[in-house]
C-alpha cells in the first residue's frame, strides 16, 4: 500500500500550484506559516474516547471552501469562534506531504476528542490527523495503491467518513468500487478499510460492502430502452455503536444514472460481518447520524432518485439496535404528507423523535423570480411528521451539514450564502433549542471573511 507519512522533511513536499490556487480564489498570497496552536486543548481527561457520542465535543471544527481551497476554523462547545483558520490548504505547515485540496470533509464524528482528523476525497484520497494541542500534523495516509482504472487514471476511493477504535484502529469508509481490479484486491472500493493509528498506514483489513450491491433500472441513453444495471452499495456516512458501525449506503450504479431500494448497513467489525436493513420506498440513504441521549440509536435521511420528480424515494428514518438487529422506529416519508417539505439534506438529530433537515432552494443562486428561494431547515418529528420551519437562507444550495450540542442546547448550521461580490454574508447560524421546542436564533459566528462555511462537526 501507499502509505504518506508526516515528517520534517514533508515541508518542502508542498506543491507550488497551491500558492496559484490560493490566488485564483481571491486569497492572500502570502503563504500561511503552520498550523496554529491550542495551546492546552484536550488536556487531563477531557479527551476521554470512551465517553463515546453522548460526551459533550471539546470544540466543534468547521469547514469553509470555495470547491479550490479550503480552511478549518474551531469553535467553542457553544459555537463562537474559538480560532479561526486553523489550518489552510494555501498554508505549508510542516508535516504535510500531501497538501489539502478543495474538496475536504470532516468525519461525521470521528472519536478521537483531541485530533483534528480530515479526510481529503475525491482524486486525493488521504487521511491527515492533527495534533490541536500543538499544531502539527501526527500523520498522513493515503488510503489507495497506484492502480488505475480502464482509462489510465489513478483509482479513487472518494474516502467519506472515519471513525476511530482505538490506538491501533479506525475505519475509514470507500465510496467507489475499482471496476479494474478483482473484487478481493485491496483497492476494489466499495469498502471499509482499516488505518493503523499508530503507524499511520493501512493495516490490510478491508470490509468488502458488496453483498448491500443489487440491480436497479436505468434507461440505456443510447437505446432509450429500460435495462438492469448493477447498484454499487457505496458506503458512505457511519456511526459507531460499540463494535459496530451503522453505515450509509447510496445504492448507485457506476454510471450514477440508477439507484437501488434504500438500505443501510450494519457492520460487526471483529468478524466482518454485513448485515442490511430495507427502508421500504426510500432511496439514496447516505448520511446517517448519532442521536443525542440514545447511544442504541441513529438517524438516517435518504435523498430520493438522482433523476424523475423530486421527493420521490426520499425521507428520514430513525434506527434503533437491539440486540443484534438493527430495526426501524420511525419513517418520515416525504411524499407520503400532502404538502410537506422535502427536507432531507443536512440532517441533525436533536434527540428524542426530532431532527433538522434541510429542503434544498429552487434555484441555484440569488433568488431573482417569484419562484426562486433560498434553502429552508426545517424541525421535524419523525414520529408525528409535523414540521416547523427554522430559518430560510438568502440563496439556494447553501446550508450544510451541521452539529447539535444537547450538553448546551445550541445547534449550529452552515450557511455559505454570499454577497455580490462573492464574499460570505452570513456564517455559522446559532440556535437555542428551548425546553418547550420553541427555537431561537443567537448571535451569527463569522468564521472566515473570504471562504463560506459548508460543515461543523464535533470533535
Amino acid at each position: 500500500m501507499s502509505v504518506e507519512r508526516a515528517s520534517a522533511a514533508g515541508a518542502g513536499a508542498i506543491c507550488k500550484g497551491l500558492l496559484a490556487l490560493a490566488l485564483a480564489a481571491g486569497c492572500s498570497p502570502e503563504p500561511r506559516g503552520g498550523i496554529r496552536k491550542v495551546p492546552g486543548f484536550g488536556a487531563a481527561e477531557r479527551a476521554d474516547a470512551g465517553a463515546g457520542n453522548d460526551a459533550e465535543p471539546l470544540a466543534y471544527a468547521v469547514m469553509a471552501s470555495d470547491r479550490t481551497v479550503s480552511t478549518i476554523a474551531l469553535l467553542r462547545p457553544d459555537g463562537r469562534l474559538l480560532v479561526s483558520d486553523l489550518v489552510h490548504s494555501g498554508s505549508a505547515p510542516a508535516g504535510l506531504s500531501t497538501a489539502l485540496s478543495g474538496d475536504v470533509a470532516l468525519p461525521t464524528r470521528s472519536g478521537e476528542r483531541s485530533r483534528l482528523v480530515l479526510i481529503d476525497r475525491f482524486r486525493t484520497d488521504v487521511v491527515t490527523r492533527i495534533d490541536v494541542a500543538a499544531g502539527a500534523v501526527l500523520g498522513q495516509v493515503r488510503l489507495h495503491a497506484a492502480t488505475a482504472d480502464r482509462e489510465g487514471r489513478a483509482y479513487s476511493g472518494n474516502p467519506q467518513d472515519y471513525v476511530y477504535l482505538d490506538a491501533h484502529s479506525a475505519w475509514v469508509s470507500r465510496y467507489n468500487p475499482n471496476l479494474s481490479v478483482a473484487v478481493d484486491h485491496p483497492d476494489a472500493g466499495n469498502d471499509l478499510i482499516e488505518i493503523d493509528v499508530g503507524e499511520h498506514e493501512l493495516t490490510g483489513r478491508r470490509i468488502d460492502m458488496g453483498a448491500l450491491d443489487a440491480s436497479a433500472e436505468r434507461r440505456n441513453p443510447d437505446s432509450g430502452e429500460s435495462e438492469q444495471v448493477r447498484a454499487y452499495a457505496r458506503p458512505s456516512r457511519m456511526v459507531r455503536i460499540g463494535a459496530r458501525l451503522v453505515v450509509g449506503l447510496s445504492r448507485l450504479s457506476a454510471g450514477f444514472d440508477a439507484v437501488a431500494e434504500g438500505r443501510v448497513a450494519l457492520v460487526d467489525l471483529e468478524s466482518g460481518d454485513v448485515r442490511g436493513l430495507a427502508l421500504p420506498d426510500l432511496r439514496n440513504c447516505s448520511q446517517v447520524v448519532p442521536v443525542p441521549d440514545a447511544p442504541e440509536r441513529v438517524a438516517v435521511a435518504c435523498t430520493g432518485l438522482l433523476r424523475g420528480a423530486f421527493g420521490e424515494g426520499t425521507g428520514v428514518a430513525l434506527l434503533e439496535l437491539a440486540g443484534e438487529e438493527l430495526q426501524i422506529v420511525h419513517v418520515f416519508r416525504a411524499q407520503a404528507q400532502a404538502g410537506a417539505a422535502i427536507a432531507v439534506f443536512g440532517l441533525v438529530a436533536l434527540g428524542g423523535s426530532a431532527v433538522v433537515a434541510v429542503e434544498p432552494g429552487r434555484a441555484p443562486g440569488p433568488s431573482s423570480g417569484p419562484d426562486s428561494r433560498g434553502d429552508r431547515l426545517y424541525r421535524i418529528d419523525l414520529a408525528s411528521g409535523e414540521q416547523q420551519l427554522v430559518f430560510e437562507s438568502a440563496a439556494s444550495f447553501t446550508i450544510g451539514e451541521g452539529s447539535y450540542n444537547p450538553h448546551q442546547r445550541v445547534l449550529l448550521v452552515p450557511d455559505a450564502s454570499v454577497d455580490g461580490d462573492g464574499r460570505p454574508s452570513a456564517g455559522v447560524r446559532r440556535f437555542e433549542l428551548g425546553d418547550d421546542g420553541e427555537i431561537e436564533e443567537l448571535e451569527i459566528t463569522t468564521v472566515d471573511d473570504a471562504l463560506p462555511p459548508w460543515q461543523v462537526m464535533p470533535l
